[in-house]
Order: structure tokens, then sequence, then C-alpha cells
């Protein structure tokens, strides 16, 4: 190559590498959005749709063989009986959707035993022994086994984005949900431990029960599948206490085990706020600022059981009050009782995706307001009963039960029923003088460090000259004055006096000059710590349990104790303990097992969540496997991608350097065996 154009060439891909190698983070960056998009892509599951077909995939255990004509028949019934999932499922979308159960012809053979597929490790359900990989790797058996039969994924495609939707693996071992032994696998939906690809189709979910599962189970884990969160502490030991959930009231929680007068596996319906989750919309709003200040309506209320709507209020931002008439009859017969439920929706709670959500009865993401107001289902000590639904002549809101927001904002509206039969409900619902402002809390508890000041925030839809007095339990009182201006105003409250209590509650009005705008109620307690650190990047080993050592900075000058959680891929590797104390300069220590689930330079991204009952503090975490092991004067000079892309840049350069030809390298000197050569060519040679 001529000297005038390879050197150009060179000297462009000399000066990219040393750019990127002295800004690796440049190429890193590429790499992240990449794999953040990836991240991105994670199944998110799809909703119901209007045409529901389910491929439903029979497989025997080693130890469990089936009795082929009698277990495809018993799969049958389980879907298509009365009273089956497919009845269940239909009553429940209203009609709106048609279910399609497609039973594979042939029955599957897993390689393994129920325990080795089943068996419990470290507290980690169906984690199996051997090479079975678990309940995963029977799923992953039982996949592929069907493609080796011919089935065509497209049709379980619904939404035609070449990922398969709908998968329902019955296996022939018992259920360790319904009193099984840690040996049996608990039936759940899950996701393979890696996508299958079957002629451009994807496979990553799949709902497995067993064949000894009841309809309400099966009809539980398929719910999953269209997005359904459990609604009961799912995630025992963060944190541990006795609360059910919305208990028997809904299929997510322990309405999946409701049973008529016979015996008959009966589950009742989803609450209203399951069914909006997954894309059952029977619910009408009510907006109290439509109504107006002093208003009063009527509304009515038909049987969820018998198609009926239900209504929502949103209370602040995502927040929500569900109101709905369940009756215990048709599908619903297995409720404890029938009357007006009454639950309250916090979106700003835990991870849908996660499937973490009802874990902390303290803060939790969907609750029952019971009218017996005897806490049965916080404390566990029911799991819901008849007088937990509003019946004739009760009222809630601003009086009777008292409802408040996640702020603790008295709501401005009274609902009183006022009339209830077997087929309908009737409740009035009053409006009292509406607010122009509202109040937000960071949290509720409020948490402050020593000396620490309290702050709020005011969202004013008008000027305001704003003023509080609050009084606490501590014979304090905390006191706001402000000129507010429209929009959002932070303000800082200021005590009256010392105290020797490190938490309590406050309550009182807020103002706007001498015009009682909110009755509000929030407690306040003293922390010892913030952490603040949002970031560590690190190395880890590829195949060896190490631990990393994470430094953190701090608010605050006294120990504090967390929950830990981790997200994401972190998750799968990371085995430190739950729980922790901290001191400002500690540094958090967590212990990593690679599991083979990593390679020599792959990453491993995550969260490292520390909260507890209300607070919670994200810090994302990017680990990266060593490309040689300990970490050799060769590997630290690749350093990662960004070093690896700009070598591989230098050597492009060298290489057009050494194309370079001189002047006369493509001159040919006079040679007689040249020439004898070329006298002998001719056409006639080549024809």
């Amino acid at each position: 190559m001529r000297i005038w154009q390879a050197l150009p060439i060179a000297l462009m891909l000399f000066t990219a590498s040393w750019f990127i190698y002295t800004n690796p983070e440049f190429v890193e960056s590429v790499i992240d959005s990449t794999t953040n998009d990836s991240e991105e892509a994670t199944p998110v599951s799809l909703i119901i749709q209007s045409e529901e077909k389910w491929l439903v995939l029979l497989i025997d255990l080693q130890d469990k063989p089936t009795n082929s004509g009698s277990d495809l028949e018993t799969v049958q019934l389980l879907l298509n009986r009365n009273h089956g999932v497919s009845d269940y499922l239909s009553n429940m979308a209203g009609g709106a959707s048609m279910f399609e159960f497609d039973i594979h012809d042939t029955i599957l053979h897993g390689s393994y035993t129920e325990t080795e597929y089943g068996k419990d490790v470290g507290g980690i359900r169906d984690s199996g022994i051997g090479s079975s990989g678990g309940a995963s790797g029977l799923a992953l058996e039982a996949l592929i086994a069907a493609d080796a039969q011919g089935v065509n994924w497209d049709d379980y495609d619904l939404n035609s984005d070449d990922v398969v939707d709908r998968i329902l693996i019955i296996h022939t071992g018992g259920a360790q949900e319904d009193g099984g032994t840690p040996n049996e696998i608990w039936s759940h939906f899950g996701y393979l431990e890696e996508e299958l690809e079957f002629n451009g189709t994807t496979i990553s979910t799949y709902a497995m029960v067993s064949l000894k599962s009841n309809v309400g189970t099966i009809a539980h884990e398929m719910l999953h599948s269209f997005g359904a969160a459990d609604l009961y502490a799912v995630h025992d030991e963060l944190p541990q206490d006795n609360w059910k959930g919305v208990g028997d009231f809904d299929i997510m929680a322990s309405g999946n085990w409701g049973e008529n007068s016979a015996g008959d596996s009966r589950p009742v319906l989803p609450m209203a706020a399951t069914m909006n989750l997954i894309g059952v919309e029977r619910f009408v709003e009510i907006d109290p600022f439509d109504l107006g200040s002093n208003a009063e309506q009527k509304f009515e209320l038909n049987p969820m059981s018998n198609s009926g709507l239900a209504y929502r209020i949103e209370l602040t931002n995502q927040e929500y009050l569900w109101l709905e008439y369940r009756h215990k009859s048709g599908i619903d017969i297995a409720l404890p009782g029938s009357g007006l439920l009454v639950s309250i929706q916090d979106d700003n709670v835990g991870n849908i995706t996660l499937n973490n959500v009802n874990r902390n009865s303290q803060n939790p993401y969907l609750m029952i307001v019971e009218a017996d107001e005897n806490s049965g289902l916080i404390t566990g000590s029911d799991s819901g009963e008849e007088s937990d639904l509003f019946k004739n002549g009760s009222k809630f809101g601003s009086d009777g039960v008292i409802i408040r927001d996640r702020h603790g904002t008295l709501v401005p509206w009274l609902i009183e029923i006022n009339y209830v039969n077997n087929s309908n409900l009737e409740f009035i619902f009053t409006t009292s003088s509406l607010p122009l402002i509202s109040m937000e809390l960071i949290n509720n508890p409020v948490e402050i460090l020593a000396d620490e000041q309290v702050s709020i925030l005011i969202n004013a839809n008008a000027n305001c000259d704003f003023n509080a007095e609050l009084f606490s339990d501590d014979s304090r009182i905390l006191e706001f004055n402000s000129e507010l201006e429209l929009g959002v105003n932070e303000l800082i409250g200021s005590w009256d006096g010392t105290s020797d209590l490190d938490s309590g509650i406050v309550m009182g009005i807020l103002k706007c000059g001498d015009v009682n705008q909110l009755n509000v109620k929030f407690e306040w307690q003293v922390i010892g710590n913030r952490v603040t650190t949002l970031l560590y990047e690190g190395n880890i080993h590829f195949d060896e349990v190490r631990d990393i050592t994470i430094p953190l900075e701090y608010d605050g000058n006294h120990s504090r104790s967390y929950l830990i959680e981790y997200v994401g891929p972190l998750e799968r590797i990371a085995v430190s303990p739950n729980k922790i104390t901290l001191n400002p300069g500690d540094e958090l220590v967590v212990r990593i097992d690679p599991q083979g689930l990593l390679s020599p330079g792959m990453y491993a991204r995550g969260e490292i969540i520390l909260h507890d009952d209300f607070y919670e503090h994200r810090i994302n975490i990017v680990l990266q496997s060593e490309f040689i092991e300990g970490q050799s004067s060769i590997s630290k000079f690749i350093g990662g991608p960004g070093q690896l892309f700009a070598i591989s840049l230098a050597l492009g350069g060298l290489w057009f350097l050494l194309s370079i030809s001189s002047p006369n390298q493509n001159k040919i000197e006079p040679d007689s065996d040249v020439s004898d050569d070329l006298e002998d060519f001719s056409v006639e040679n080549h024809l």
C-alpha cells in the first residue's frame, strides 16, 4: 500500500487506540448501554389477551412414572371440567377472554428422580442435586423434548414478538406447597436459567405445577404469567412476620386454597387491584374533585362474582383505594362472607417484576381495610373473616373507620353503606371542603438524624399563607410557617424543645391563613445514620468464592441495622447475610460465589438494597470477573473491554504501517525466465 494511503489510516487508529486505552469508560459505556437494553428486555409478563392459547406439557419423573391414559385424562379434567381452570379464568375475565389448552398428546420423560429435581438446598427451593438443574432443569428438559416432537412454538407467541408467552408444565411428582416434603417441587412460575431459542422463537418463562395440584394452585401460577404478584409475605425471611397479606380474599394470597362445602377446589377471584394489574379492567374511577366540595352522590355495585365492576379512588400519586362488592356465591363461594371489600394499593412499595411486594405488614403494597378494625390479617390471627367486610349502615373515610393516605393525611370524604342485598350494594359518597394543598413525606415514619429537622413537601394549588402547629406525643410542638407559592414547596419544621425519646407521633391541622386544609398524623423516629453511597465497581474471580469490600459513605454518627437485598444478576452470586448493623466508617463485605455462572471478563450487575420497614437505599453494583487467574500483570494491563478494544486498534494501525511498500517494490526487473514464460502465454492455453 502506498505511504500516502496507509500512514493517515495508521495515525487515526493509533490516536483512537490511545484515547480508548486512557478512557476505557467510553467503550464500557457502550457495553453498559447494550447490557442495560438487554436487562430491560428481561421478560415482562404479557397481560391477559382476548384469545389465550396455552401449551400444556406432562412430564414424568424417573421414580414417579406416568400412567399414560389416566394421567392425560386427569390433566384434561383439571383444565376443562366444570369449575376447572378454564371456567375459573373465563369468569375472572368477565367473558372478555377465551381460553384454549393444547395438551401435548405425548408424555415426556424426565431424566432424574423427584428428589434430584426438587430438593431444597441452603434455603433455596427446588435447587436440586447433582446435574439435574433443579426445577428449572426439569422445565428445560420438557421444552427441549417437546421441540424435538414438533411443537409449533409460534402458536403460543400471543403478541407476535417472537417470545413464547404461555407454557404450563405438569409433572407427576408431589406438590410441596400442599403439605409435601422439602424433596418435592414447589409449584411456581419461573424463569429458565438460560433462554431457549427454537427457530427464532425465544422461551424464557414457564408455569409448573404437580399433577396432584388443585385448581386454585394451577390458576394461581397461571396468573403469574399474566403479571400477577403474590399478595402474602412470599419472602418470609425479609423481614419475618406473621401477616397474611390479603388472605382469603384473593387467589394470589390464601384464596387459592378455597373449597366449597364438598371439599372441591374453588379458588376465589383476584381482588380488583390484581385484576387491573393483569389487564382485566373491571373498575370505574371516582374523583372527589370532579364531584366538588360538600357534594353527595349515590353509587351502586354488583357482585364481582356476577361480572360486577369495582370503584377506585386515587389517594396520592400511585396510591389507590378500591371498593368492590364481594358476594359469597358462584365463583366466590369460598369467600369468608359477603359485603363491601375495601383495600388500599400502594405502587410505591416493592417491586412487581421481582414479585416482591407484600413482604412487610407495616408497609404493604396491598392491604385490606378491616371493617372490624381488629387487625387480624396484620397480626396473622386470621386469614380474613366476614367481619372484615363493610355491611349496611357502616361508614369509613373521614369518620367511622378512619382512612389516611401514605403520608398521614385524612381523606376529605366519607362513604356510608346505604343498602345491601344479594344482587347489589349501594353507598353514599360525601365530600367535605376539598383542600387547596396536599402534603408529601419522603418516608412515614419521618426518619431524622440526631438534631436534624423535620422536612415536608407541600403542593399548593394556589398561593397560601401556610401555618401549622403539630403536637407530638412527647409534649413538643412542631411548627411550620411559610408563604407557599403555586407548585411544590419544601418546608422545614422547628421543634419548640428537645426530647429524650427516639420516636413518636405528631398530629394536627395544616392551614392556609385561618382556613383548615389538612388533618395530618404521622410518625417520626431518630435514626443512627444514612448510607449515601450510590455506586460500586470492582473485580471478582470468575470461579472462586471471594469477598468484596464496598467502602460506604454516611450521614450521621451512630449505628443502624439494615436488611439487605440483592437485585438483578448479582442476586444469583451474592451469598452474604441478609441483615447487618453498620456504624459510620464501616465497610460492607459481600461474599461472592460464582457458582459456575461466570466466565473471564463477564460483568455481573445489580443493586444492593439496604432497607428497614419504611426506608430503602440502593447501591448500583458493577462487578467484572478476572480475565486471568490472580490478575497477573498481563490481565492488569489488559484490564477490560476498553483496553482490549484499544489494543485491537493499535494492532490494526501496525498492520497498515507494515503494508507500506517501498518506491521500487512494485517495479518488475527484466528476467529471462519470466520473459520466456510470458512468451509461452497464449489465449489458446486458457480456452
